[in-house]
């Protein structure tokens, strides 16, 4: 997997603390914010600097936007980068929510480091390849 740029979006500190360690040890650079607002901006501004992002991990419940609105509204301007959903809902329904507004992969927390790189590196390697 080539150096890749990656966007954490969550609520959780300790979600973001993990997530970047296992991320980091492929070499990603992974930036972090709380909300899907601000998950947002970090889209747009990366974008506006020519560096845009491989990959977005997306949170499903979060304070001030939670990850569903925040994919439709990324969907919505034209932003086609791969969004992965965090959530710990695992049903069905949850999934296809999920599908429905744009994400393009799903995982269920908890999720392990194993998974959540075989996940990046796939979705990363087909962008790329």
């Amino acid at each position: 997997m080539k150096r890749s740029r990656i966007l954490l979006v969550d609520d959780s500190i300790d979600n973001q603390r993990l997530f970047s360690i296992f991320l980091k040890k492929t070499g990603a650079e992974v930036i972090l914010v709380g909300n899907g607002q601000e998950g947002i901006h970090a889209v747009e501004a990366a974008i506006q600097d020519g560096k845009p992002f491989d990959l977005i991990l997306m949170d499903m419940q979060m304070p001030v936007m939670d990850g569903i609105t925040a994919t439709q509204i990324l969907r919505e301007k034209g932003i086609d980068t791969p969004i992965v959903a965090l959530t710990g809902n695992a049903e069905q329904e949850a999934r296809e929510s999920c599908f429905a507004a744009g994400f393009t992969g799903f995982l269920a927390k908890p999720i392990q480091s194993d998974a959540l790189l075989s996940a990046v590196t796939k979705i990363i390697d087909q962008k790329t390849g």
